[in-house]
């Protein structure tokens, strides 16, 4: 977490806005009865930069003193993270800088939040000390990988909620192809390239299927034998944290052979 106070995609990286609006800015209409009509431009302080934090933003933009604090300088659409994992999508189709999406009367601070005194109304930023003031808080934090209180779990085990996370999957995924020799035998190649991904929702299912993808398509090019193993499986943390121990997890169905041309470099696994 960067623990730094600025506005949120300022600097070299950022690029300029075109348009002081976002085409996915609600209308107006949308904030009627939002704001109470006895309120003067409150101040309002949203907590977190994802969907809701950033359509709240929108939301009530002009009617509001607003200021949205995130700890990262764009916002992402995690839908298609497993997209970018794969090259199909670069980072800015799915991670715009808040300084292009926001509405121009929108303050945005990446920094985070270290305390709330509801009495005060107050919130503490990290690093910085400032103190932001509101009117109306908004908590939209979003979530956090869930452990499950296993031991060893988030130590041993990659989350998949940001840019950085499937940049060092993709990476792993690389350093595992390179320890393959050519003449490894199948059995041995099998062991060393299994990958689980554990929850087998939507995310969960679309990961699973590119990773398996992306192997394999990496196998061929590389001219190994064998074929590496993908499982999805929504387990259930309890006597055992890794259900899939127990018995050897059955391998994700073949995909169809025709893969549209831009999903062949994806990986870089030569």
């Amino acid at each position: 977490r960067q623990s730094r106070t600025g506005r949120c995609g300022d600097g070299e990286t950022g690029r300029k806005s075109t348009s002081p609006r976002h085409p996915l800015s609600p209308s107006p209409a949308h904030t009627q009865g939002v704001l109470s009509p006895q309120m003067s431009q409150p101040k309002i302080v949203i907590l977190g930069g994802g969907f809701g934090g950033v359509f709240t933003a929108l939301d009530v933009a002009g009617s509001a003193d607003v200021t949205l604090v995130t700890d990262d300088d764009h916002f992402l659409f995690t839908p298609m993270l497993y997209e970018y994992l794969s090259g199909e999508v670069e980072a800015w189709h799915i991670a715009p800088k808040y300084s292009e999406l926001l509405d121009k009367n929108v303050r945005c601070l990446q920094n985070g939040a270290a305390a709330v005194d509801l009495n005060t109304q107050n919130v503490s930023l990290e690093g910085s000390g400032e103190t932001l003031n509101y009117d109306i808080l908004v908590l939209a934090t979003g979530g956090v990988s869930n452990y499950a209180g296993v031991e060893g779990a988030k130590e041993h085990s990659l989350a998949f909620r940001k840019l950085a996370h499937a940049d060092n999957l993709r990476a792993r995924m690389v350093a595992a192809l390179d320890r393959i020799p050519p003449d490894m035998a199948p059995q041995d190649v099998r062991r060393e390239l299994t990958f689980v991904v554990v929850g087998a929702g939507a995310s969960g299912c679309e990961l699973s299927t590119k990773m398996a993808d992306l192997l394999k398509d990496a196998f061929k090019r590389r001219a190994l034998q064998g074929a590496p193993l993908t499982a999805c499986r929504n387990a259930t943390m309890s006597n055992n944290p890794f259900p899939w121990e127990e018995e050897q997890p059955p391998p994700l169905p073949p995909l169809t052979p025709a893969r549209p041309a831009y999903g062949q470099p994806a990986c870089s696994m030569r």
